[in-house]
């Protein structure tokens, strides 16, 4: 059986597969009302605003041949990270190593959140949204890291703590 032609310019709704209906789309049942179950165990995040009660977050810092510290998390509260970017640069003339990671209180390393190798000279950046947010426990720290002297990562973070 021959697929259907679909006139794409008349169609309202959305764009069936063969063997399927559109589904309708009207003044009487718009497009909004369609529903979607949210996953799991997620934390419910309004999109663009902090919940009630948190403190939003947003710190830098960078690393040259050693670790600092971008945020250290209040005692008694859980950091949620939503967004991390980074920008790099080596001019060491080899390979460096640049690293973001969770730590803990007594400087133990939890979670790497993103590892960079550097084999030639050159700068970049990239960037990432965590949607369900990261959670980071109280007095764990985020700390940004390089290798060599020579070597710059500059690591922005946001979010909030609750």
């Amino acid at each position: 059986m021959p697929a259907k032609e679909y006139n794409e310019v008349k169609m309202r709704g959305i764009l069936p597969s063969d063997g399927m209906d559109a589904i309708p789309v009207t003044e009487s049942t718009p497009l909004a009302s369609i529903q979607v179950e949210p996953k799991p165990n997620c934390l419910p995040f309004p999109v663009g605003k902090i919940p009630d009660g948190g403190t939003q977050i947003l710190k830098r810092n960078y690393g040259s041949n050693d670790r600092k510290i971008i945020h250290t998390v209040t005692s008694g509260k859980t950091f949620y990270l939503t967004h991390l970017s980074t920008s790099w640069s080596n001019n060491t003339g080899g390979t460096a190593i640049g690293k973001i990671g969770i730590r803990t209180d007594m400087d133990v390393e939890v979670v790497p959140i993103r590892e960079y190798y550097y084999f030639i000279n050159g700068n970049g950046g990239d960037g990432d949204c965590y949607l369900p947010p990261i959670e980071v426990q109280e007095d764990y720290r985020i700390c940004v890291e390089t290798n060599n002297a020579n070597s710059i990562l500059m690591g922005t973070i946001h979010g909030y703590e609750l």
